[in-house]
């Protein structure tokens, strides 16, 4: 049986179990956000620190987008980006129509180089960035987080943040209440979240698979040594039910059937994954 096991091992087991590139990828590089800032700031604005639309804003945007998605279930690293692209090219602090779009076109210079997003939450960063300004609403709970935290910040121009221009729950009851100082501590919950899933979880999720993949080799090696010692016949319960086959037949027949009792063992090692 040349060629089945190697194709059953590569195909299965390097890539299903345990070098799983897309999880890799994903949750063992994730984004550096002091970094990212600091690359934004650098770079040319007539934003000094504490403007309306300057820096001190996007940190209150980044806070309110944390304590909202505790309840929203936004897509976290989508609202932190937002936070601090949504104003980051804009050209005065009166009015400038174009300014989200080229904070959008900023995120999308930056992507694959300080952070990456996957197409579908980048695509969402993007128009929240783009329609921030001229959307009243929105139903995705990403975007909806979004814009919310940037009204919620709407008291440092002296506007009382209205409830009715809230797409979130907790955006609606924050602004009728006025303040969003009792809702504070959800922010230590929110951060606390962040870490678990940026760091905990993956190195838990990868031992996980490393476990799975050591009780796979386990159960290899088991086989082979059941059936090169005879105290179990892999062909009695796979193989044909005549007995008439050759020698030949016969080790071929052996071979499949270890095959295929890898193949099983491989399928439910990777559901379970």
């Amino acid at each position: 049986m040349p060629g089945y096991l190697p194709v059953l091992w590569h195909k299965n087991l390097t890539s299903i179990v345990l070098f799983d590139s897309h999880f890799l990828r994903m949750n063992s590089s994730p984004i550096d956000y002091e970094v990212l800032w600091q690359a934004v700031l650098a770079l040319p604005s007539h934003l000094s620190p504490y403007s309306v639309h300057g820096p001190d804003h996007w940190r209150r945007v980044e806070r309110n987008a944390l304590i909202l998605a505790t309840q929203s279930g936004a897509i976290v690293p989508v609202v932190r980006l937002f936070a601090l692209f949504h104003d980051s090219r804009r050209e005065n602090d009166y009015h400038d129509p174009q300014h989200g779009a080229r904070g959008a076109e900023l995120a999308k210079s930056l992507r694959g180089n300080l952070f990456d997003l996957s197409d579908e939450h980048f695509d969402l960063l993007h128009y929240a960035c783009v329609w921030h300004t001229d959307a009243e609403s929105h139903d995705d709970p990403t975007i909806a987080t979004c814009w919310d935290a940037d009204r919620l910040d709407l008291g440092r121009v002296g506007i009382v943040p209205d409830e009715h221009y809230m797409s979130t729950a907790l955006g609606k009851e924050i602004a009728r209440h006025g303040s969003i100082d009792p809702w504070l501590p959800l922010l230590a919950a929110a951060e606390s979240r962040c870490w678990f899933s940026l760091i905990v979880f993956p190195i838990l999720l990868m031992f996980i698979k490393i476990l799975l993949v050591f009780k796979m080799i386990g159960w290899f090696f088991i086989e082979i040594y059941e059936l090169l010692t005879g105290k179990r016949t892999l062909m009695q319960e796979y193989g044909p039910e005549e007995d008439e086959a050759t020698d030949d037949d016969e080790e071929e027949n052996r071979w499949i059937a270890l095959g295929k009792t890898l193949s099983a063992l491989v399928e439910e090692s990777s559901v379970v994954s």
